[in-house]
């Protein structure tokens, strides 16, 4: 693959396919050398040719000021249902071994949530996990050969001893009097949280939780085109300035 490509427009018309193809071939092969041919694949694949994809929609469009809005995040979220509080945590002190119910207990302000509820009823209601949701647990057993005892598989969270013992503790819950008929089931809950760059270049990030759903199976799980994985929550970030004795003495920063 060269460097820099050098050739004009017209003469890569005929090599290629048709103008389109020549037009992105040129670009992929233009700058700063930084794009690969994966990144070049999912920008035809998920952007281009998705359905709402719009080339209309660029005209008079200037990158810098839209990822400027990126700076807005926060307040956009919650215009869209999502919720602000906060948190306390024991913070630990220095040279003083204390229990953590007496240690100095500091608030988080500026934690952005969802409400778990709506992320399992959504979840729950999706039509396109719907059939590979499992809400009754099961065990999975083999049987290598006749003359050998049957072997207890574990390779999901829904045939864990843990998921059946539960599923079967609330079936003793009484059903809703106004829906007599629904069935109890056990959802589990799998958070996962890391720190996501916003931009190739500089340090602005964001420290997201998702929520995976144990009722799906790990496989599915971990495909990123699966989309089961459910924002649920921001961490604001927190720096500690300096602690020292007495335990009063706390400077933490948001």
């Amino acid at each position: 693959m060269p460097v820099a490509f050098v050739a004009g427009l017209s003469s890569l018309i005929g090599l290629f396919v048709n103008t389109t193809v020549a037009l992105l071939i040129q670009w992929f092969c233009s700058g700063t050398g930084q794009k690969s041919t994966a990144d070049v694949q999912c920008l035809i694949d998920d952007v281009i040719l998705h359905e709402d994809f719009k080339a209309e929609d660029l005209q008079g469009v200037n990158l810098a000021r839209e990822l400027k809005k990126l700076d807005t995040f926060e307040s956009s979220l919650e215009d869209q249902g999502w919720k602000k509080g906060s948190v306390k945590i024991s913070v630990p002190c220095p040279k003083k071994k204390v229990t953590e119910s007496k240690a100095v207990k500091f608030e988080i302000k500026g934690l952005l949530y969802r409400d778990l509820t709506t992320v399992i009823k959504n979840t729950c209601q999706d039509e396109a996990t719907m059939d590979s949701f499992h809400t009754t647990p099961f065990k999975e057993m083999w049987k290598p050969s006749d003359n050998v005892s049957p072997i207890q598989l574990y390779g999901e969270a829904y045939t864990s001893d843990k998921m059946i013992s539960t599923y079967e503790e609330v079936q003793n819950i009484p059903p809703h009097p106004d829906y007599p008929d629904t069935e109890n089931v056990v959802v589990k809950l799998a958070p996962y949280s890391d720190a996501t760059l916003l931009a190739q270049f500089g340090t602005v990030f964001l420290w997201p939780v998702y929520i995976y759903f144990g009722n799906l199976s790990k496989y599915v799980c971990s495909q990123p085109s699966s989309h089961v994985a459910h924002h649920t929550a921001y961490f604001p970030s927190v720096h500690l300035l300096y602690i020292t004795s007495p335990v009063d003495h706390l400077v933490i920063d948001t």
